[in-house]
């Protein structure tokens, strides 16, 4: 009985070199970010949809998330709106007067 190897070839052309790899989503939410993120994969939303819908650029969401910057009051404000954010989760609100839903943690 004779085995039979077959090759068989795929043209990869039509997938870019410089491509960005999908970040995968938080299993563990430590910062506000990776909520952010959470929350946006929840809605099914790209980072580009949240931006557009915002009026912001795709860049500004992204430092958000990577918690290279925080948004400012009326931002938070409208992301809270678009998001859905939870009350029950334990995480320390961005401002003292903006109401997001947030416990504040208690030292």
């Amino acid at each position: 009985m004779a085995l039979a190897q077959r090759q068989i070839r795929v043209s990869r052309a039509d997938i870019p070199m410089n491509r960005q790899r999908r970040k995968h989503i938080p299993s563990i939410i430590a910062t506000l970010g990776d909520y952010m993120q959470a929350k946006r994969y929840e809605k099914g939303l790209h980072r580009y949809q949240v931006a557009d819908k915002m009026g912001i650029a795709a860049s500004l969401v992204s430092a958000w998330e990577s918690g290279n910057s925080t948004p400012d009051k009326t931002q938070w404000q409208m992301l809270s709106e678009l998001l859905s954010f939870d009350s029950g989760v334990d995480l320390p609100k961005p401002h003292a007067s903006c109401m997001l839903g947030f416990a504040q943690l208690k030292a």
